[in-house]
């Protein structure tokens, strides 16, 4: 009994949220792995937690709370606190506290990892094997999907979301950026393990590289390049400090090439693949599009970052608030976007660190910023002071994938998923236990600060639990209703987002009100009433919505409130100039208005259709215009 209280938190940290986690994905979802994941991480963290304190009352664990004195917890705190102070300018709390939560979980679970594998060599390699296992499972559909033309069973298909190229990740690119980060573990595996083990390192290894040059994911090539060279350049510089002896020196050199033939053997078998007709771009496209601003993609990203500048301008202390950018960016205009049609929301930025500063301002990114530079500090102090070989290697082997990450930030949105925030942590984790142990901290916390941590922790997953589990609940409404919506059957989308009505879930993902939907419902059944109250709510949760915008000022125009509507007619179309709907809709006001000089303007600019002639006609006679 005793050793399972004491396996118990090791299985719960690596078997659930390392294996485990990456393989949830749910479809009654509209987004099948975010909220899912989340909540089964906050799930798993309280049971770590309840371990931590039966260990603590049973046996008296030594929770060692003196790892919060590190500075890399002080720069995290400031990282949150900025956040929660952003929640002040939020358009929307609902999303500012889910976005919080989520760091929060992060947080806790990187102290979470450290005080499991401190100290503990067997532990650690447990982790390590962990993270060999759930790349090699999530990369081989990747590979296979490149080597044979269907995956299926008497034609029955097996679980084609798995077999995707994107695996279970819901996204090809963030697929790649996670494979980039498990590859720095199973590099490391290749050089420290023997046997069995090293088998599956070096398998892992394999089809990574395989399916990170394959997916053709730019932003991680670049990131594996920089950080490639980074690494090589600080191994030499602290080379010396290794103290190998000549027999270990020939068995590093012997795996070091070894890896080095295994690298470049897949790597030919890669680039052999590009004459697969499964591969989009031939490979000097693909490299080329890195530095031509005019690729559409790499246009694209260029000026959803020139609009967040602009946001950033604007709000440079308080920022927008945590997690309410998507709602803010629209306010900044969507012409010449894929936005521009109300079609596509943007989410993000691309670019997690102008994310940060725009929802967080400058105080939360300069402390996000902090809180990797002293990361690196510790990998770096490590390589200058530890006695241990097997921690030198360690700690390039994570600053490689942290510094990756890093890169990949600059042109992704990483720290959004659940998976990465985890892996983040486990890179960061593992120097941290690397620095905690080679410069220890004598002092001992006392028995009730330990409790009090815990207490805290254990707050902060319940609360990360009932919101996490409130927004999954009301998401799988919120896809039913959507279904209904498209279908046309308004009673049952009214049914749904009633059923999905939380103070937790205000917008799906894709940024529309849940109470919009069922304003779109209650005017369909000619109940303006209730149409009216919910456009009016759905305003409140996002006023720069151009959908929004337009049903509500189209409500105030049926009440005869023509310059109410109006202005929120221009207010769509200042931010999507190729909104017809609302164009027409503004020239139709402007008539009953009296404005029909104003009118005819308006209606000129929309693009030909039935509607726009039928109006037009109208205001042509009224202005006896022939």
């Amino acid at each position: 009994m005793k050793l399972k209280i004491q396996n118990a938190d090791l299985f719960l940290i690596f078997g659930i949220p390392v294996i485990g986690i990456p393989l949830v994905y749910i479809n009654s979802t509209i987004d099948p792995v975010l909220l899912p994941r989340f909540l089964v991480l906050a799930i798993s963290l309280l049971l770590v937690n309840v371990c931590f304190l039966v260990k603590l009352i049973i046996s008296g664990f030594d929770l060692d709370v003196s790892l919060l004195r590190r500075a890399l917890f002080p720069a995290l705190l400031g990282y949150l606190v900025f956040s929660a102070i952003s929640l002040a300018s939020a358009i929307n709390l609902a999303e500012g506290i889910f976005e919080l939560l989520k760091s929060l979980l992060s947080a806790l679970f990187l102290f979470s990892t450290v005080i499991i594998i401190s100290n503990d060599k067997k532990r650690l390699h447990t982790l390590l094997h962990s993270v060999a296992i759930i790349a090699l499972l999530l990369s081989i559909p990747g590979f296979l999907r490149f080597s044979f033309t269907d995956f299926n069973l008497g034609g029955l298909k097996i679980f084609p979301e798995f077999f995707g190229v994107e695996s279970t990740m819901a996204n090809r690119n963030l697929f790649t950026s996670f494979l980039m980060m498990s590859l720095p573990f199973a590099l490391y595996g290749l050089v420290r393990f023997s046997g069995f083990w090293r088998l599956i390192h070096g398998i892992s290894f394999s089809i990574i590289i395989f399916n990170i040059v394959v997916l053709q994911t730019r932003a991680v090539w670049v990131a594996i390049l920089f950080s490639s060279l980074v690494v090589i350049v600080v191994a030499a510089v602290f080379f010396r400090r290794f103290k190998l002896s000549s027999k270990a020196k020939s068995f590093y050199f012997k795996r070091l090439i070894q890896i080095a033939g295994i690298a470049a053997i897949v790597l030919i078998i890669s680039l052999l693949s590009y004459s697969n007709d499964k591969i989009q771009y031939s490979i000097s496209e693909r490299l080329s599009s890195i530095t031509t601003f005019e690729h559409k993609s790499v246009s694209e990203r260029l000026e959803l970052w020139q609009k967040t500048i602009s946001m950033i301008r604007d709000n440079p202390l308080s920022g927008v608030g945590i997690g309410n950018w998507k709602l803010a960016f629209p306010g900044y205009g969507t012409a010449g976007l894929r936005s521009e049609s109300g079609a596509v929301h943007f989410q993000r930025p691309h670019n997690d660190y102008l994310w940060i500063l725009a929802e967080t301002g400058i105080g939360g990114l300069v402390f996000y910023l902090t809180a990797f530079a002293i990361v690196i500090i510790y990998g770096l102090k490590i390589l200058r002071h530890s006695r241990d070989t097997e921690d030198k290697f360690l700690a390039l082997a994570m600053l490689f994938g942290i510094l990756g990450y890093m890169v990949v930030a600059c042109f992704s949105y990483p720290k959004e998923r659940i998976v990465h925030a985890i892996f983040l942590m486990l890179l960061i984790g593992i120097i941290l236990s690397i620095y905690h142990s080679v410069f220890p901290i004598k002092k001992t916390p006392s028995r009730a600060l330990r409790l009090l941590v815990l207490s805290f922790s254990l707050a902060i997953l319940m609360l990360s639990i009932w919101v996490g589990y409130a927004r999954l609940h009301a998401e799988m409404h919120t896809k039913k209703a959507i279904a209904a919506w498209h279908a046309g059957d308004w009673k049952t989308v009214i049914e749904e987002v009633e059923n999905a009505n939380t103070i937790f879930y205000e917008i799906d993902p894709t940024s529309a009100p849940l109470s919009w939907y069922k304003g779109v419902a209650n005017f369909s059944l000619n109940r303006k009433d209730q149409a009216f109250e919910n456009f009016r709510k759905a305003y409140k949760v996002h006023p720069n919505h151009i959908h929004v915008l337009n049903n509500l000022a189209t409500c105030y125009e049926l009440a005869g409130e023509h310059d109410t509507a109006i202005p929120l007619y221009e207010r769509a179309l200042q931010i999507s100039p190729a909104f017809d709907d609302a164009r027409i809709n503004l020239g139709a006001s402007c008539f009953n208005a009296g404005r029909y000089q104003h009118a005819y303007d308006t209606l000129l600019k929309c693009n030909d259709s039935p509607k726009k002639l039928h109006y037009l006609n109208i205001v042509k006679t009224k202005l006896n215009i022939e």
